[in-house]
């Protein structure tokens, strides 16, 4: 259980606590659960009567992907208390804090050599230095402002993305409207809820890709083939966003073909408000900065979650209708030259089969018979 594994933890960071002397020195990987979940708050507590926080560094989550460990995780570094210091937070020093982003990528659970490696080893050499340097600055009361926390944001949580980075990151904001202006929770009718455990008929779950589009995943019956109790039925149009993989793009728009398909609690379903395009809405919400300000809302340090709650006050740029005119012309242009390379491929591939003669009857009755199951 997590309380079973930091106690664990907690067991580790108290061993050494007894080996140090005071004002020595700890350095420790630990995950960021530890670092952030209201549930270990405890954990955290009974950490910093132990010791001063000194720094936090941030490692990607691929950090340990040779490893296949999928855990976010941190670099601690404690200084072991003096016994005549009381424990008061309030009075700790400021904590330098860094995110790290190209250490443990270099590092891919892989033998082959792939172009960019050395771009990423050279990128993660680098930044080990840039931590290693600052952080001695920081010792030497030199260190860059924009890597120091102040005891007072780093009361609750320990981890980078609250601590150094926070709510306010983005500027000039003030005067955007929030993303509730624009679109709201899809309420769904009666006939687009279904019942899982009295459901027997069919029914085909819709799935949203990293690339922001929507497509037809496996059929199943749901009295019998999932877990959870309710399943929702979503319509052309309505705005999709998957809550534990939204941060990588996968927003998409129903389409007229998926029109009918069902997902699980797992996404939020959203309406685009009268007055505003869906498809702008959607490009918006897939942005690199609106991304990272999901991410830095979601909640989970290892398995992020969006929630409607969390993400409703983003302040939401729209453009005007000159932009939101030329943004669409593009847009319709690229689906009409998707259309057409797609309509040019199939009758590629259909005048080679009938040329070859490989489209035969007793192809397809050889691959229906005695192809294995998905």
């Amino acid at each position: 259980s997590g309380r079973t594994s930091a106690l664990a933890k907690l067991l580790f960071f108290e061993m050494y606590h007894y080996y140090l002397k005071p004002g020595g020195r700890l350095v420790s990987v630990i995950d960021d659960g530890f670092l952030t979940g209201s549930n270990f708050e405890w954990f955290r507590k009974k950490l910093r009567e132990m010791y001063i926080v000194k720094a936090v560094v941030s490692l990607p989550g691929d950090a340990f992907q040779r490893s296949e460990a999928r855990v976010k995780t941190s670099f601690v570094v404690l200084q072991k208390r003096h016994p005549a210091e009381d424990f008061d937070t309030d009075g700790d020093p400021a904590i330098y804090m860094y995110p790290c982003r190209y250490v443990g990528i270099d590092d891919p659970k892989r033998s082959r050599w792939m172009p960019g490696d050395d771009d990423l080893r050279r990128q993660a050499i680098a930044e080990v230095e840039t931590v290693v340097q600052g952080y001695r600055k920081f010792l030497e009361g030199e260190g860059d402002r924009h890597y120091i926390v102040p005891t007072s944001r780093a009361k609750n949580r320990l981890d980078v993305k609250h601590c150094l980075i926070g709510p306010n990151w983005r500027r000039d904001t003030h005067d955007m409207p929030p993303l509730s202006d624009f679109v709201e929770p899809k309420t769904f009718a009666n006939d687009e809820v279904i019942e899982c455990r009295f459901h027997e008929k069919p029914e085909q779950l819709l799935t949203v890709k990293y690339d922001g589009t929507a497509e037809p995943d496996r059929v199943i019956h749901p009295s019998a083939e999932t877990k959870y109790p309710q399943l929702f039925r979503v319509r052309e149009g309505d705005l999709v966003i998957s809550n534990i993989a939204a941060t990588y793009g996968s927003i998409a728009l129903v389409p007229t073909n998926l029109d009918g398909m069902v997902i699980s609690k797992e996404y939020t379903v959203l309406k685009v408000k009268p007055g505003y395009d869906a498809r702008v809405i959607r490009a918006i919400l897939r942005s690199p900065e609106i991304r990272a300000e999901l991410l830095l809302r979601t909640t989970g340090a290892n398995r992020t979650r969006v929630r409607w709650r969390d993400i409703c006050e983003i302040a939401f740029p729209y453009p005007d209708e000159a932009k939101v005119i030329i943004f669409i012309r593009h847009v319709e242009e690229a689906e009409a030259a998707r259309a057409r390379a797609q309509e040019e491929e199939t009758a590629a591939k259909k005048e080679l089969n009938d040329a070859l003669s490989l489209d035969g009857d007793d192809a397809y009755r050889i691959l229906d018979a005695f192809k294995p199951p998905r």
